[in-house]
């Protein structure tokens, strides 16, 4: 009903979206013109796609994709396709050689005539530039993957660049913007070669004069307003056909659902929607094909453990009774009923569901079905007593109070409050704290949390799953606090199977790594799996062009391609 309301009120004040005419030449006809309205969860850090400039799973991805290009994009399938590049890496020949000593070359040749948004050609130098950057230590990137593999960036030619790598990586033919996105040589490299760090980071580059190579350029950056676009001519995949863009921030998903139902939006991308939103939208649109809701189950929701001696508080959870304990008390039916209507699945372990290889691993796991009887029983094996009034305290009186911590969205929160409740029924006094979205872009804040934290995968391919207890992935005050092991989990027997994953070129010796790790993480309760969840993206129906995608898939593949059909 409030939803209601309020889109009643805003369909009284919309600006108007319907198609507007630009003056045309003499003696031709008038071109109509539509700006596509796109709403996102969170402002940008940055436009950049740099690692450096990146955060995880807290960023505007689909919003910031459509101002950037790199190597290889994901299309709607989730395979990878050449965007700057004209011929990339072939396994065995010239362009991909491993080599005796273990280590591997490729050569990566970029597509003619492709420039900046500012007209500066595109050269091999800003390939170049990029790695040098990401390979500084002050920009706080240099040991997460694939940057800390990647040894050395030789320029053959203008239009050519080399790579040496330490060692042999599969993905070295499916690079994005976040594992070697270029940077304008001819805007960045002076203050590259004479600036510290922080410097260079705090220039109006990263933000509002930014200029990249995606589909769009900026135009302008209201910061906490908008930001705006227009199309580029030069993109590789061609100019758009829609002239401009414009991206918006609803922080809250029934404030983006009503954009959208009231015309002030045509699409909402990242995370703008919750399930509940989606269907919501379903709904209202059914009736006259107003609109089309696209779910992708491309996220793996979890808790998150600290493992920080310095942070952890209370103690007791370094203990793996505990854990365990923890995990058999959580409810992910709750989860799924409240968050997504009952659909999706629960996520028994730290695994990629639908792959070949599922139900083999699954079955070597130790696995955590509800059951308070046996989480009470490991609580007190672990030595923690249950008090009169129902709540834990350790043999020597104090109170067991570990914190969970998660972002402020709506789903996020909500999640929360179910996992709170799990372990209060247990007889954990549970105490909660919700991160502001400045709060969340403060990593240092997102990884000094004294026990849990609420968190998800941000998509579910296996490199990206397991990189959450990565050694060289923690996030800390030398990586500027960046890297998604934000509990700062070291272990050199798991960090040896992630590398196993990430460099074998075989794949029954990834899906080994796999298996092991997975089994690792599910023993010592490390992290604590939750469920599936959809990734929600919707759009008008009059926006021809946005289509179903894949887990891995891009939800904005294609955008120089889609048009409002009218």
């Amino acid at each position: 009903m409030l939803l209601t309301i309020v889109l009643v009120a805003l369909a009284g004040c919309a600006p108007g979206r319907g198609p507007s005419t630009q003056p045309a030449p003499e003696g031709a006809s008038p071109i109509a013109s539509r700006t596509l309205t796109l709403v996102t969860h969170v402002e940008p850090f940055s436009l950049s796609e740099h690692r450096a400039l990146y955060a995880t799973s807290g960023d505007s991805t689909d919003a910031k994709r459509l101002f950037n290009a790199s190597f290889y994009l994901a299309d709607y399938q989730g395979v990878s396709q050449a965007l700057l590049v004209e011929q990339g890496p072939q396994l065995n020949t010239d362009t991909w050689r491993v080599n005796p000593d273990g280590s591997m070359d490729t050569v990566y040749r970029l597509r003619p005539n492709l420039t900046w948004h500012d007209g500066a050609r595109l050269t091999a130098d800003d390939l170049v530039l990029s790695w040098q950057m990401a390979k500084d230590p002050g920009y706080g990137v240099a040991e997460l993957k694939p940057m800390n593999v990647m040894s050395n960036a030789t320029a053959l030619d203008t239009q050519t660049v080399a790579m040496h790598w330490s060692t042999t990586y599969p993905g070295a033919d499916s690079l994005s913007g976040r594992d070697w996105s270029p940077l304008p040589s001819h805007l960045l490299r002076s203050g590259f070669e004479s600036e510290a760090a922080q410097a260079v980071l705090a220039r109006a580059y990263w933000t509002t004069q930014f200029v990249g190579l995606g589909p769009y350029k900026l135009a302008e950056w209201q910061p906490g307003a908008f930001i705006s676009g227009t199309a580029f001519d030069g993109y590789a995949f061609g100019r758009p056909k829609i002239d401009r863009i414009e991206v918006r921030v609803a922080g809250d998903p029934s404030v983006a659902a009503v954009t959208l139902l009231s015309g002030a939006a045509n699409m909402a991308v990242d995370r703008a929607l919750g399930f509940e939103q989606g269907t919501l939208l379903s709904k209202q649109w059914e009736a006259n094909h107003e609109g089309a809701v696209l779910l992708s189950a491309n996220n793996l929701n979890y808790i998150q453990v600290q493992t920080r001696p310095e942070y952890i508080n209370p103690p007791e959870i370094t203990d793996q009774r505990v854990r365990q304990a923890l995990s058999f008390a959580l409810d992910k039916q709750a989860l799924l009923e409240a968050l997504q209507g009952g659909q999706g699945q629960a996520a028994e372990a730290f695994l990629v569901p639908g792959t070949d290889y599922y139900e083999r691993a699954l079955a070597q796991l130790t696995r955590y079905p509800r059951d308070l009887s046996r989480a009470a029983g490991l609580m007190q094996s672990a030595g923690l007593v249950r008090q009169s009034d129902g709540f834990y305290s350790t043999p020597d009186g104090r109170r067991f109070s570990p914190e969970l911590r998660a972002s402020a969205t709506d789903q996020e929160a909500r999640a929360q409050a179910i996992n709170a409740d799990s372990w209060k029924q247990l007889g954990v006094d549970v105490q909660t704290r919700l991160l502001s979205g400045e709060e969340y872009k403060d990593g240092e804040l997102r990884s000094n949390y004294p026990a849990f934290f609420d968190a998800d995968t941000a998509g579910i391919a296996e490199e990206t799953v397991y990189v959450k207890l990565y050694g060289p992935n923690a996030a800390s005050a030398a990586s500027r606090w960046q890297g998604s092991n934000r509990g700062g989990y070291i272990n050199p027997e798991y960090d040896r199977l992630y590398q196993q994953l990430t460099t074998s070129l075989e794949r029954s010796a990834q899906i080994d790594a796999i298996v092991q790790s997975a089994k690792f993480i599910s023993e010592q309760a490390l992290l604590f799996p939750l469920y599936y969840s959809y990734n929600v993206k919707a759009h008008v129906s009059a926006l021809k062009g946005p289509q179903p995608y894949a887990p891995t898939g891009s939800v904005t593949w294609g955008v120089e391609q889609w048009n409002f059909g009218y």
